[in-house]
């Protein structure tokens, strides 16, 4: 008889460093200063450091299984005919090695690329970017895994960058988890942000909402859904009214605001004032909440002067019944 049926989740967006929303709408000749300015924002806000903070967060709470937004890469390529070093950020490879600097080891299960971008700037270097979500597995979980997917909306913003149309895909990534004779679906995503965007980020529920109803089995869903929960925005709405939970609101404690702090990450006080990412699941006869909390909130949390991320992460335990 398994008396331990318990698994653990963890949601968290950790930030590129740097608002994008800078360079939407741009004509190619203001492009480059731009994006010496987004540029200096990334460098500024120093995800190697703050991967040392969100590790640290991940020992505390051990999850079982992760989902991580804004996962990017970031390469730094300098213009032909320069003797500039090639310079790359892989938050994957970044996160991964600080993970295992604290006596972790997790692994990669799905890694899905949302939207890639390139931009000359006015320091020499060819600035290229790409997006992604990705689920890490704790590697001594007594877990087997199948069934991974990477999937793309079909509705997606189309702006202008640098005089060119660009489309700012986004998607989800899914995993089935067999867990003590007991398969669940675990999925990560995460939607278009602005209030602007909200018939788009409604069209990429919908579509999320019936791809995951296609199979029914237990769903554990996180992610940044850039929806508050706190005003029960439409978005938050449409997937309570498909037959989600949303954990914080059975066991969280306080408000449990989400987003956002300073996009320097300097503010002294936390500024979190919205609640856009969630842990939801279904149905509740399946999977039975034990708790949920938030982590990168205090202080302790920070590698001084930064705090971890943009967003606090979610961490939730669950008991799977059979």
């Amino acid at each position: 008889m398994v008396r331990n049926r318990n698994v653990s989740v963890m949601d968290y967006n950790v930030y590129l460093g740097a608002n994008l929303n800078l360079i939407l709408q741009t004509t190619r000749a203001q492009l480059p200063p731009l994006a010496t300015e987004l540029l200096q924002q990334f460098l500024a806000n120093n995800f190697p450091l703050r991967a040392r903070s969100i590790a640290q967060e991940i020992k505390k709470t051990s999850p079982d299984l992760i989902g991580l937004q804004e996962m990017s890469r970031v390469e730094l390529i300098p213009f032909i005919g320069t003797s500039a070093p090639r310079v790359t950020y892989d938050f994957l490879t970044i996160l991964l090695r600080a993970l295992r600097q604290q006596g972790l080891n997790y692994r990669p299960i799905a890694v899905g690329n949302n939207f890639s971008g390139r931009s000359l700037s006015t320091t020499g270097y060819l600035i290229r970017t790409l997006d992604r979500n990705v689920i890490l597995a704790r590697v001594n979980a007594p877990f087997t895994y199948s069934n991974v997917q990477n999937n793309t909306f079909s509705t997606n913003l189309v702006t202008t960058v640098g005089g060119q149309r660009t489309v700012v895909n986004l998607g989800w990534s899914s995993v089935d988890v067999r867990a003590y004779g007991t398969v669940f679906r675990f999925v990560n995503t995460r939607l278009q942000s602005s209030a602007a965007a909200a018939p788009i980020r409604m069209a990429q529920a919908t579509q999320l909402i019936q791809s995951l109803n296609r199979r029914a089995i237990p769903t554990i869903l996180v992610g940044d859904f850039k929806s508050d929960a706190n005003i029960n925005a439409p978005t938050y709405r449409q997937f309570l009214q498909a037959g989600y939970t949303d954990a914080w609101r059975v066991g969280g404690r306080g408000v449990g605001n989400t987003c956002c702090q300073n996009f320097n990450l300097l503010n002294t006080q936390s500024t979190l004032s919205q609640r856009v990412d969630y842990i939801l699941y279904r149905p509740r006869r399946r999977l039975n909440l034990l708790g949920i909390g938030r982590v990168g909130i205090s202080q302790r949390s920070r590698t001084p002067p930064l705090w971890p991320s943009l967003y606090a992460g979610l961490v939730a335990r669950f008991r799977l019944t059979p």
